[in-house]
């Protein structure tokens, strides 16, 4: 048949002169023709440091195990057959691993890798021998794994309002500014994008539950993760109806955050264990003020002040203002007191934030 091994029984038979036969059956054994073989690929090479072809152990160690189709002569696979035949590592041993069921055979490489990126082994043709002193293996086979310990990096997030009209339609935002949509008041839908830094990043890894956005404390919803493309990014669309609610803007702080330790890369390190965020104020609604919010705190119950006497007047606006946007010219004095004049000009109360300035009047 086609097996190259021949499975050998000797019987020797004697006689007597009368012709009557005595056997004598020796031991079996076989003749071996054909060379020691590495299993044939996915079965040849096995790790149980390796998986899917990835290391990330912090030591740089790593045995890999080769699978024989049988038995080979001690001393013939040494670490010096493999000089020159790996790619980022060195073979410090190779011994036999012991009580592996018969007949395969099965040998252990102790690796030291070089550096992190893509290790090779190659075993070539006919450096070791089986008992019968066939050579093999017939063909060179190799195998190849990445050694990778660097966490995967999410650079820092990135968003954009996406403002009909405008060319191109993508504004970048800037952390912890203001805006208030179209630049008119309308609210308009924001894309948020996600660049992660790793070459062998896994990009299902990293899902819509990885991340959370809130708008004025409250959650937002009708939104979806997209990607990843080739470079590992990914985005979301906030679409502007979410800046609403009973047909009312939520102004407020709208807050991006990927959450701490989630996704991973192919070699399973682990993403940044602390949470990374943006923030931007959404404002739609124009600064309002009532007289309800004008006050002078020196004067009660109407009373009555000299002549040489200034006043301070306060102002409460319901949103912090714009610097500078807020000023003298927005004020008019009615009085009938010939004189009544602003004589410290509004400026923001030190002790308040943007929505609460100061003047004094006085010439009375």
């Amino acid at each position: 048949d086609s097996d190259p091994n021949l499975d050998v029984t000797l019987i020797l038979t004697f006689t007597d002169e009368a012709e009557n036969p005595i056997e004598f059956p020796l031991d079996q054994f076989t003749i071996d023709l054909a060379g020691p073989r590495i299993a044939d690929p996915p079965n040849g090479f096995e790790s149980d440091d390796i998986v899917n072809f990835f290391y990330n152990g912090a030591d740089a160690a790593v045995d890999l195990k080769i699978n024989l189709s049988e038995e080979i002569s001690d001393g013939s696979f040494i670490p010096a057959d493999l000089i020159g035949n790996t790619a980022n590592a060195t073979v410090d041993d190779i011994t036999e691993v012991p009580d592996y069921p018969p007949p395969f055979d099965q040998y252990k490489l102790s690796l030291t890798i070089l550096a992190q990126g893509v290790t090779t082994v190659t075993i070539p043709t006919g450096i070791f021998n089986d008992l019968a002193g066939n050579p093999g293996p017939p063909a060179a086979q190799a195998y190849s794994f990445t050694y990778d310990i660097t966490d995967p990096v999410l650079n820092p997030i990135t968003v954009s309002g996406d403002i009909p009209g405008n060319v191109p339609t993508l504004t970048p935002y800037t952390e912890n500014e203001h805006y208030n949509g179209n630049g008119a008041g309308d609210a308009v839908d924001v894309v948020v994008y996600f660049d992660w830094d790793d070459v062998n990043f896994d990009g299902s890894s990293f899902a819509n539950d990885d991340i959370t956005i809130e708008l004025a404390g409250d959650p937002v919803s009708g939104w979806d993760l997209t990607g990843p493309d080739g470079d590992n990014d990914y985005s979301l669309t906030i679409p502007s109806a979410s800046f609403f609610q009973d047909g009312l803007p939520l102004d407020g702080i709208l807050v991006v955050t990927v959450n701490a330790n989630i996704a991973s890369d192919l070699a399973t390190n682990d993403g940044h264990n602390d949470p990374r965020s943006f923030q931007y104020y959404f404002d739609i609604s124009p600064p309002d003020i009532t007289e309800n919010n004008i006050s002078a705190p020196e004067i009660t119950n109407l009373e009555r002040i000299t002549n040489n006497e200034t006043i301070e007047i306060l102002f409460d606006w319901d949103d912090n203002l714009l610097d500078n946007t807020f000023n003298d010219n927005d004020i008019y004095l009615a009085s009938t007191i010939p004189g009544v004049d602003i004589t410290t000009s509004i400026a923001r109360d030190p002790e308040g934030d943007n929505s609460q300035y100061t003047m004094e009047i006085g010439n009375f």
